[in-house]
């Protein structure tokens, strides 16, 4: 690593590894659940989000703050 980074702090670098490696966990994870039931992970995804919402339901605007 420090021959990639010339010495300098690799943390940054490590940061982001990380990061990605979580990301592919977790799209394997849903890709599984998905898997056998024809729901692509995006749907998948969809209905997670659905099943946190209050039983009062939210509005059309509200949808893009919740998918931050």
């Amino acid at each position: 690593m420090a021959q990639f980074t010339a010495g300098d702090d690799t943390l940054a670098l490590e940061g982001a590894g990380a990061v990605r490696s979580a990301f592919h966990a977790i799209e394997r994870l849903r890709a599984r659940g998905a898997e056998g039931r024809g729901l692509s992970a995006g749907a998948l995804d969809l209905l997670i989000r659905l099943s946190v919402i209050p039983d009062g339901g939210i509005s059309i605007g509200q949808w893009p703050r919740r998918l931050e």
